[in-house]
């Protein structure tokens, strides 16, 4: 891509040999706006987590990960599942996502995923969606979760069984709970709160999660809070 805009420069530059200094500035105008779209790309395949050179170079294989919400095994990004976002372990039953609840899955999947390449051990996670009105679904013969209305728990509010927060995050599907009975991945991420800014992420007191780490996407003010500790939230 940078070779594709380079060459576009350098063509277009050929007709500004000799030019009036009102043809200067329509080039450098030219230039710029070159700049500013290959800028803008990139940002969006960043976000994307895509590398620009893979998307349009071919000079590494780029993988495009197609999530399938009925298939508890399909990766949502390369080391998070969705049975572990829409599986309600004590109810042993899966929610099945509604569309907003599917992009905020994914966003905070991919906040972690970046977590969890830098911290660079496994992540565990103890639960994440939890719904307060359950769309009840179970696994059927082939291991493809299906609807089942009729089950006990659907419409359920599955956040007030685990004494949530009115306004958890988790109800969305913005917050994660990580087991961390041994307080590396904690230590980890309170030794790089940076990280945590990076993706904006938020981390809760430690003390009170005391055997997992709990993370989400909930906007908050980092104003007054500890030096080291900006982002972390008492719940």
């Amino acid at each position: 891509m940078k070779k594709i805009i380079f060459g576009l420069i350098i063509l277009y530059s050929l007709t500004f040999i000799s030019c009036s200094e009102d043809e200067y500035y329509e080039y450098m105008a030219f230039v710029n706006k070159l700049q500013s779209i290959f800028a803008n790309f990139e940002g969006i395949l960043e976000r994307m987590s895509l590398k620009l050179e893979d998307f349009v170079d071919g000079t590494k294989e780029t993988k495009i990960i197609k999530i399938d919400w009925n298939n508890p095994n399909s990766p949502i990004t390369t080391n998070f599942t969705v049975g572990e976002a829409t599986r309600l372990r004590d109810w042993n039953i899966y929610h099945i996502p509604n569309e907003i609840e599917k992009q905020n899955i994914i966003r905070l999947a991919t906040a972690i995923q970046k977590v969890r390449e830098s911290y660079g051990s496994s992540m565990n996670i103890n639960g994440w969606i939890r719904p307060t009105s359950v769309n009840a679904g179970v696994l059927n013969s082939s291991g493809i979760i299906v609807r089942d209305p009729q089950n006990q728990y659907h419409g359920k509010n599955y956040n007030s069984f685990k004494n949530g927060h009115s306004n958890s995050p988790h109800i969305s599907g913005l917050g994660v709970d990580i087991a961390d009975g041994n307080r590396s991945l904690s230590n980890f991420l309170l030794r790089n709160q940076t990280l945590l800014a990076s993706y904006n992420l938020w981390m809760e007191n430690e003390t009170i999660t005391t055997t997992w780490v709990h993370l989400d996407l909930i906007s908050r003010s980092t104003s007054g809070r500890p030096a080291g500790r900006e982002r972390i939230f008492n719940p």
